[in-house]
């Protein structure tokens, strides 16, 4: 992100960021995921805010609040104010397929057709992400061995320093163990439009 921002650092240009996390999927609904998405675009542009305040007080005249579906036309109608929306939705493997991602993925879908460019980072598996982003560009970034190494003997070394009384043979066994369950293990990052 800070890398968009300081190449785009231009008026026309809005930068909006999603990290899904499964230990929010009861509070990171996909109705607070687009509006957190819309008040990231708002705060780019001055026409954008008051696009958005006369239709918040739109709703507030008839004692209604926008819908999923009304939050995603107001986000596309939002991001015709710029030249260009980077959207990064980090980790969406990791909202709920039913109540969340089927959602935000069809929110995707919409905003293609748009200014928006998008960066999705996910783990492999999830059959409808893969659908989703079959025609897009995908980098895949693997675990190394000797990070994973590093990682694991730098965690057990702190355990020792609190206490943690680990053998140089169960260090051994540890590590492993976990690469032998961390081999293959990456994520995968479809890209639009970067």
């Amino acid at each position: 992100m800070d890398h968009l921002k300081l190449r785009f650092s231009n008026d026309n240009v809005a930068i909006a960021f999603l990290y899904c996390n499964y230990k929010d999927n009861e509070t990171q609904t996909p109705k607070d995921m687009l509006a957190s998405l819309l008040k990231q675009l708002v705060v780019h542009r001055d026409q954008a805010a008051s696009t958005v305040e006369s239709l918040h007080k739109k709703f507030v005249a008839r004692h209604k609040k926008p819908t999923i579906s009304d939050l995603e036309k107001i986000i596309i109608s939002v991001a015709q104010h710029f030249g260009q929306v980077f959207l990064i939705i980090d980790a969406m493997d990791e909202c709920d397929q039913t109540s969340q991602r089927s959602k935000i993925l069809s929110f995707i879908e919409q905003a293609s057709q748009s200014p928006f460019k998008l960066l999705a980072t996910s783990r492999p598996h999830p059959a409808d992400i893969q659908n989703s982003f079959k025609t897009a560009l995908q980098v895949e970034i693997s675990a190394h061995q000797g990070d994973i190494e590093l990682v694991v003997r730098n965690k057990i070394s702190a355990a020792r320093t609190q206490g943690v009384r680990i053998s140089p043979e169960l260090a051994d066994d540890i590590v492993m163990a976990l690469l032998q369950k961390g081999d293959g293990m990456y994520g995968s990052f479809p890209e639009y439009g970067f």
